[in-house]
């Protein structure tokens, strides 16, 4: 017997639980985009790690949960997904005005168009229920973005508050405390303990 939440086994399709099973895919997509992107930077060379050994290795641990993730949703019935259109085409509006943003101004002024966007529209992306996706992806592109310009200081900074407020419990308070306690922690661990190859702050600050 099925219960309220879970389809019966005929209306699933191929797919046991397609929910995981596509939110494991974006997973493994975006796991798959980082080891492309970090083709250039230098690995591993003795002890010493190189500016695209944490990256990677977070893409590998990251790639091999969501294929586990993606063999357990094909078999494992999960509950049912009930689309939200208004919801499917506010993410299509935010991705594709973005894109628009990233072809003419460039990477950082994408990050500070889409963390704008994403606090003004904060209650229409509750009310969505896209809340945490939206705030958590925005959080790790800003960091991407932000982390070679700015240092590893505001680049932590920046990823703990933004991805907070994926929470309904986001206290913005709280949160920049925290940001910037583990910023600083962040700077002092890899760059002064594991001898990282980033800038804690902006780089330009230390060139002059």
């Amino acid at each position: 017997m099925n219960s309220p939440d879970t389809p019966p086994a005929n209306a699933r399709g191929w797919i046991a639980n397609p929910r995981d099973f596509f939110g494991a895919l974006v997973l493994l997509l975006l796991a798959l985009f980082v080891l492309w992107a970090t083709l250039d930077l230098p690995g591993q060379e003795g002890f010493q790690l190189g500016a695209g050994s944490i990256p990677r290795l977070f893409a590998l641990l990251l790639g091999a949960n969501a294929l586990l993730v993606m063999a357990s949703a094909a078999f494992t019935p999960g509950p049912s997904v009930r689309y939200s259109m208004p919801a499917a085409l506010a993410v299509a509006a935010y991705c594709s005005t973005a894109l628009a943003v990233y072809r003419f101004a460039g990477p950082q002024l994408t990050a500070i168009y889409l963390i704008v966007v994403a606090f003004l529209f904060l209650k229409k992306f509750d009310e969505l229920g896209i809340r945490a996706p939206v705030f958590i992806a925005v959080a790790i592109f800003a960091f991407g973005v932000f982390v070679k310009p700015l240092g590893l200081a505001i680049a932590v900074f920046t990823l703990v508050v933004i991805s907070a407020a994926a929470s309904r419990e986001f206290r913005l308070v709280e949160s920049l405390i925290w940001g910037l306690v583990l910023g600083i922690f962040s700077a002092l661990f890899f760059i002064l303990l594991l001898n990282l190859p980033f800038a804690a702050i902006p780089p330009v600050l230390l060139s002059q």
